[in-house]
């Protein structure tokens, strides 16, 4: 089983919060904390433990080469897959030497891109492919197989589903000093006619 919980903290840029840089960090500059876990998705997302419950788990760290940013990760790999100007850019960092792997990109679940790779930490393999024009991200597979057809690796990015009825719901439970309810509630209305009774309901209710 793989668990994404990771978030980065900071304090804020004024007067009052950097305090803290100087507080925590021995020459005085910015102040940053790594924090991951597997209990829950994040904070706000809270989870409780029953009597005598428990979870358990395993997380795995390792540096990374020449990665701009990672879509996915286990303890064999960490990918990175992006579409720019009509081209497919993917990064594949791997955590031991391998031989023999192959690399497969697939668009709508047909490959456009097949290649053998010798994957090596100090070397992570990069390329870019020309794709057809209309391609989105959402249509492209990236897999990585082992010299024994094992899949090491696979992302296909996640079809995005919009529901702003929730976010505005969310901040008007939990107070943000940028973002206003009324503005995901309207976002709702226009892009599902159904959600407008519901969310008139939620605008009226936070007036009272």
């Amino acid at each position: 089983m793989n668990f994404y919980r990771e978030e980065i903290w900071n304090w804020g840029n004024n007067d009052v919060q950097r305090l803290w840089d100087q507080m925590l960090t021995d020459d005085d500059g910015p102040y940053l904390e790594m924090m991951t876990g597997l209990y829950s998705d994040n904070q706000p997302d809270y989870s409780w433990n029953n009597p005598f419950g428990y979870k358990n788990g395993t997380m795995y760290y390792f540096p990374l080469k020449n990665m701009s940013s990672v879509k996915e990760a286990n303890k064999d790999a960490a990918i990175n897959l992006e579409l720019k100007n009509g081209k497919a850019l993917w990064r594949c960092y791997t955590t031991s030497k391998l031989s023999s792997c192959r690399l497969i990109l697939a668009n709508k679940g047909d490959a456009v891109y097949t290649a053998e790779i010798n994957p090596d930490p100090v070397l992570p393999f990069s390329k870019e492919v020309k794709i057809p024009n209309g391609t989105i991200l959402e249509d492209l597979t990236l897999v990585l197989l082992s010299p024994d057809n094992e899949e090491l690796m696979r992302y296909s990015p996640p079809v995005k589903k919009i529901f702003p009825n929730l976010h505005g719901i969310r901040n008007r439970k939990v107070h943000h000093p940028f973002q206003v309810p009324i503005n995901f509630f309207l976002k709702g209305c226009a892009l599902n006619n159904l959600l407008m009774l519901p969310l008139i309901l939620n605008f009226i209710t936070m007036r009272l």
